[in-house]
């Protein structure tokens, strides 16, 4: 018997198994009990207890910036995580850019990382978020930033703008 459920027929008698699933459990304190029987009385009850520790993945989430949320400049991404298994297993969290190399963010349950977005093309870019727990990575998290910098008028530009001031200041001098 296990914790309390039913009773279950182990393989074997003499010798005998029970092969027992714990990844559906939660993690904790469990007993199991067994019996034996010969056919018309039942042994007495030997039980043992047992601490079941399944890993979980952790868990990760991008607060700010919203999904295709248009971003510009320096901006901070700001995140959390969190683990079942207890918050404090969370060794470290990384995000990464378009697919390129994880780099990791500062702090872990409450996170953050400064993306300077004028280093990026103008359009939509994959950020991607990612914990780790000393045992497993847990699943990616990722968005889409839409790049909208603002364009500083080029050098041709500023020529014009000074090639019509110098020509507007000669035809007041000659009039």
């Amino acid at each position: 018997m296990f914790d309390n459920g039913s009773w279950v027929q182990a393989q074997g008698t003499t010798s005998w198994v029970y092969n027992l699933n714990t990844m559906s459990l939660k993690n904790g304190w469990y007993a199991i009990k067994a019996r034996a029987w010969d056919g018309s009385l039942y042994s007495d009850i030997k039980s043992i207890y047992i601490n079941i520790f399944n890993n979980h993945k952790p868990n990760v989430e991008i607060i700010y910036p919203k999904d295709k949320e248009k971003v510009s400049g320096k901006i901070i991404i700001e995140g959390i995580s969190w683990d079942e298994d207890g918050n404090e297993t969370i060794q470290r969290v990384e995000v990464r850019i378009d697919g390129g190399k994880w780099i990791m963010v500062n702090r872990t349950t409450s996170w953050n990382y400064t993306l300077n977005t004028k280093k990026l093309k103008d359009g939509f870019h994959k950020l991607e978020v990612r914990a780790f727990d000393g045992h497993l990575y847990g699943n990616i998290f990722s968005i889409k930033i839409n790049v909208k910098n603002k364009k500083v008028p080029g050098f041709g530009f500023i020529t014009i703008i000074v090639a019509i001031a110098i020509l507007i200041a000669y035809i007041k001098k000659r009039n």
